[in-house]
């Protein structure tokens, strides 16, 4: 097969051996081949070269719900030798400019479903393209190497901003290769894709579809509040593999739903993101004994995951489940405060490195080098480790296990947060708050806000603002107004001081 250079080396193989009525993309009652996909694709990166003057690797938005037209979309900027970005259509307006002005977007795909008038950037719209009229000649993803952008992921980022991170067709090849290794993935598996298209889950999907041929069904989004729904079309379409993060997992696990839609076809599971309670996974061990459960870990700075635990399914339920070994070409650190090693049970912040690293922060290098620092263990040649913030430890079984968050990021839904963005915003939204702490209890999954200002504000009044300017899952769900916030001695918000207060 040899080495790749980028991911659409993939595609370009698949399409070969594809036959013409190979589903790609169920969206609905419609889908799409895996030739038409190809070939349409193909088409719009010619569409984009021919609108954008034959730049290469410039960052171009995609404001439409997920679905075949999100595909194309995407396909189509990586053949056109660029990188997709990804919005989430349902966000406020002012946090949408917020990330196009940040990553200098100046090209936005859409359809004519979508209000576009919010943005100031050239609008390409789906619906008025006709692929008859265009060719697919002189493609630019032939000349992009294995080290260029692939795609931007926005996560919560301190500022009011999302952090943009750049993933590039290096460390998605990495990923592909070392599941490949594992044997994790078989051919032609029918994906329930439920991951919003912002979520690196979406992008390795779309890369399970180029390598291996996979279908891609599209669950709408609307259904996360009927999971049984969902059940449903994982039954119907016959789905063979879900990639979710365990909120929703959890979900179906209190109602019991499984004993009524059973799912033979299901036999890969792998889950990330947050915390799987471990008695809420048995639910789903007994319930589906022939499939094969895999706890995925590793932050959106690593090209989907860097270390995965292959769950059995008598697990004791007395413990967590572990977040597992690293990946094929991938090396994980424990490093103490002092960023010296942890030795196996000490507990320490993990780091990684490997070709898995992002490239770093899209426009912001100041962030991107606190982040992706020098390797503190080698002083004798440049090398770059990630550090995750989470705080682990090796066990004796030689699988590390999660302790918990090292700062304010929190996982939340499958989402992961900053908390001071949530306080940024509060304070700068013009409603009469001087000051704001965020804190995240992840046993009730209260997000509690405790504010400043001359008089309390109705809870109500405060959760319809916030959400002008945040997406839902950001949004507090518990508001306690305080004449002033606790300081500790160095005159910082008490945050310790305002946890205990909840668990009290």
């Amino acid at each position: 097969m040899g080495y790749r250079i980028n991911l659409l080396s993939y595609f370009d193989e698949l399409y070969d051996k594809a036959t013409k009525d190979q589903i790609a993309v169920v969206e609905g009652d419609k889908s799409i081949s895996i030739c038409d996909l190809y070939e349409n694709s193909k088409k719009f990166a010619s569409y984009i070269q021919k609108l954008t003057d034959n730049k290469r690797n410039q960052v171009i938005a995609v404001f439409l719900p997920k679905g075949i037209d999100c595909v194309i979309a995407n396909l189509g900027i990586i053949f056109s030798g660029n990188a997709f970005l990804n919005l989430d259509v349902k966000n406020p307006k002012e946090r949408l400019q917020g990330i196009v002005n940040h990553c200098k977007i100046d090209t936005i795909i859409s359809n004519s479903n979508l209000n576009t008038s919010i943005f100031n950037q050239t609008i390409i719209n789906l619906d008025k393209i006709d692929y008859s009229m265009l060719d697919d000649e002189n493609l630019l993803y032939q000349y992009n190497i294995d080290t260029d952008p692939l795609c931007v992921i926005n996560t919560s980022g301190s500022t009011g901003i999302p952090k943009a991170v750049m993933l590039s067709h290096r460390g998605m090849i990495d990923f592909i290769e070392a599941v490949k290794k594992e044997k994790l993935i078989t051919s032609n598996e029918v994906i329930g894709s439920l991951s919003p298209s912002f979520f690196d889950i979406y992008v390795f999907e779309l890369c399970m579809l180029l390598v291996w041929g996979s279908k891609i069904v599209v669950i709408p989004d609307t259904l996360s509040a009927f999971p049984i729904k969902i059940l449903e079309i994982l039954k119907q379409q016959c789905v063979s593999y879900i990639f979710w993060v365990p909120t929703i997992m959890v979900n179906i696990s209190n109602r019991d739903l499984l004993s009524e839609v059973e799912l033979p076809t299901l036999k890969k599971v792998w889950f990330a993101g947050e915390v799987f309670p471990t008695q809420k996974f048995k639910y789903w061990a007994e319930k589906l004994p022939n499939t094969e459960f895999v706890n995925m870990y590793g932050p959106i700075e690593i090209h989907v995951d860097c270390l995965y635990y292959k769950v059995p399914h008598d697990i004791n339920t007395d413990r967590p489940l572990p977040i597992g070994k690293p990946f094929f070409n991938t090396s994980v650190l424990i490093l103490k405060e002092d960023k010296t090693e942890a030795m196996q049970g000490e507990e320490g912040e993990l780091c990684i490195r490997g070709s898995s690293l992002a490239l770093g922060y899209y426009n912001d290098s100041e962030k991107t080098q606190k982040a992706f620092i020098q390797n503190p263990l080698n002083s004798t040649y440049p090398e770059k480790i990630y550090c995750t913030g989470d705080l682990v430890k090796l066990s004796d079984d030689g699988n590390y296990v999660f302790l918990g968050r090292k700062d304010t990021l929190i996982k939340r839904m499958g989402y992961r947060i900053e908390l001071s963005e949530i306080e940024h915003v509060v304070v700068n939204s013009n409603i009469g708050i001087k000051n704001a702490c965020v804190v995240y209890h992840s046993d009730s999954k209260d997000l509690i806000l405790y504010y400043e200002s001359v008089e309390r504000i109705e809870d109500a009044l405060l959760k319809k603002k916030l959400l002008e300017k945040l997406p839902r899952y950001m949004v507090p769900t518990v508001f306690i107004f305080l004449d002033q916030l606790p300081r500790n001695s160095n005159g910082k918000i008490d945050r310790k001081l305002l946890k205990e207060w909840k668990c009290k």
